[in-house]
């Protein structure tokens, strides 16, 4: 506990080093957030599920009441797949556990690979789409252990599909089938503001539409290329993490805060260079500090975002964002938007008041004591279209909310988290992928859109490069977006070669090899997309939305307030540099 003094002395220095501020972070008194989660959720019933008729692939076999399998070096897989009716969940979030064990089960290099637990369906409202949850996972040695599968956002699922077993890895596991059990439960994260009609200033809503892309390095050559596009939208990814595990608060934000100068100083160039083009400049915090939950974290959490469990985390994810608009004041008039969180996701409860909405509404607000004029950016749980169901306007105006479009997923990312060997086409008649399924999938979208009157921003879509009909994807998309009004940006350029138009693929499967390309049926596509803003104006960078506006000294902020996690002030100081 801090003396008066102390807390005092805090409040009136500003931090002068990046060891001041870890030790300002040690002392902020929010672990007790970690322990309190609200009140218990409703109680639901956990049901049996029984008469499964299962598959087996490699060495997957019944003895008993348990599945084994078993997986080396000489054959990597052995799992189990059974097709079961889950109707009377629909429209509800719902949870399956199971008790396995492992015994020396490695990792696979792909991390969604490795021992499995999961189930897949087809998402009704969303097409058809075959979607995958994230499901409970066990690495190494383990004794007989509740794992818990998880699919938070309420949707009518059609055939559904358990896979048990081992993908990509060795090992032992052993699935207890007599435990194999399912239930609905209450919603995640609870919808608020519901009709909340956000407003936009003349400069936002007239601006003309924005096209573009998302960078990776950047030079004067690239800028130039991207103006000679006909570009006029970039998404500047500032993706870091820390230094040892995050479990070490101190060591860990030394080495982000470390990198996240860095990335500052990259992000100023590309202000300058694309304000000297008139592009304007989303900017996605890509990667939250703290990373994704893992092995030496809660079960329950792993796989999370651990900026919605560690209050730690929480804060310095607001204190960067804070210290990052002010130092781009200057170039204010040629910022977007600020991307509060990139595909950020939780599928266990977070912090009271820190779920995905409420945190990036108190970061918002935080911002807002800053800079009260550049669009906020909000995004869905993993920026996917089907999450704008459960997601809830924050209550502010002048606030986009972005989605990313990977749609349908087996297409856009074969290769990649499908066998290089599995084809798929676009378009393709007979699964009904077209302009409309995409239409279709976009709907949860369109309709927080025109319940909340709000601006989209579609901040990635993509087809990997080796997808057959690549182009055509390309193509669609830009034209579904220009059909809903909305802006875009394509990813990516200068990033992996997968997502690249200056590349042509020579092969199938991640990582994959390619040739240079100076014109292709993508790249064609892309630039086409570009050309449809000629002759709606271009931004004009007159610094109007600075002037005035002096950072204010923001002192002490609670991120959660009615102490709910104690003193929480900015711990990077008043007026970082």
């Amino acid at each position: 506990m801090k003396t008066r003094v102390e807390e005092q002395d805090m409040k009136e220095k500003p931090f002068q080093s990046v060891a001041a501020l870890c030790a300002a972070l040690a002392m902020v008194a929010l672990p007790a957030l970690a322990e309190d989660r609200g009140p218990a959720a409703p109680e639901f019933i956990w049901h049996d599920i029984g008469g499964i008729a299962w598959r087996f692939h490699g060495n997957a076999r019944i003895v008993g009441d348990e599945l084994v399998c078993e997986a080396d070096a000489s054959n990597r897989t052995a799992y189990a797949v059974g097709t079961c009716d889950l109707s009377e969940y629909d429209g509800k979030p719902m949870q399956m556990q199971i008790v396995a064990s492992a015994e020396d089960v490695t990792k696979s290099e792909k991390n969604y690979l490795g021992f499995r637990f999961l189930l897949s369906y087809l998402d009704i409202e969303m097409g058809g789409q075959r979607v995958w949850p994230s499901g409970g996972r066990l690495d190494g040695t383990r004794p007989p252990t509740e794992i818990l599968w998880r699919d938070i956002n309420p949707k009518k699922r059609g055939e559904c599909e358990i896979q048990l077993g081992l993908l990509d890895c060795t090992g032992r596991a052993v699935f207890n089938l007599k435990t194999l059990q399912a239930r609905a439960t209450s919603p995640l994260v609870p919808k608020i503001n519901e009709g909340y009609k956000v407003k936009y200033p003349d400069r936002v809503k007239n601006a003309p539409r924005g096209r573009g892309v998302m960078l990776g390095e950047m030079n004067e050559e690239a800028w130039d290329e991207l103006q000679s596009w006909g570009a006029n939208l970039v998404r500047h990814q500032i993706n870091l993490g820390g230094t040892g595990p995050a479990t070490n608060h101190e060591e860990y934000a030394r080495g982000y805060l470390k990198n996240f100068d860095k990335r500052l100083d990259a992000l100023e160039k590309d202000l300058a260079a694309a304000r000297a083009r008139g592009i304007r400049v989303c900017i996605d915090q890509h990667s939250s500090p703290g990373g994704v939950c893992d092995v030496g974290d809660p079960a329950e959490w792993r796989g999370d975002s651990r900026i919605f469990h560690d209050p730690y985390y929480a804060q310095l994810f607001i204190d960067c964002w804070v210290k990052l608009v002010r130092r781009v004041a200057p170039y204010r008039d040629a910022i977007y938007g600020y991307d509060l969180m990139n595909e950020a996701h939780h599928n266990s409860p977070a912090l009271p008041g820190g779920d995905i909405v409420g945190l990036q509404q108190r970061c918002a607000k935080a911002i807002r004591e800053v800079d009260p004029d550049t669009p906020i950016i909000v995004e869905s749980m993993y920026g996917d279209p089907g999450w704008f169901r459960s997601l809830s306007a924050i209550d502010l105006d002048n606030v986009i909310y972005s989605v990313h479009f990977y749609y349908p997923h087996d297409y856009t990312h074969q290769g990649i988290l499908t066998p290089a060997e599995r084809v798929e086409f676009w378009p393709d008649p007979k699964k009904g992928w077209d302009r409309g399924f995409m239409r279709r999938g976009l709907k949860p979208v369109i309709d927080f859109q025109k319940e909340h009157d709000a601006k989209i921003f579609v901040g990635e879509f993509s087809a990997i490069a080796w997808a057959d009909g690549a182009a055509d994807y390309i193509r669609d998309c830009i034209a579904v977006f220009e059909e809903l009004g909305w802006d875009w940006t394509y990813h990516a350029y200068r990033e992996y070669q997968g997502w690249s138009v200056q590349l042509e693929p020579l092969s199938r499967g991640f990582p994959g090899k390619f040739r240079k390309s100076e014109s292709n049926p993508r790249m064609s596509a892309l630039l086409d997309g570009f050309q449809q803003g000629k002759g709606e104006g271009k931004m004009e960078f007159d610094l109007l939305q600075t002037r005035g506006h002096a950072s204010p000294r923001l002192g002490k902020r609670d991120v959660f307030p009615d102490g709910q996690g104690g003193d929480s002030r900015s711990p990077i100081g008043e007026n970082p540099e």
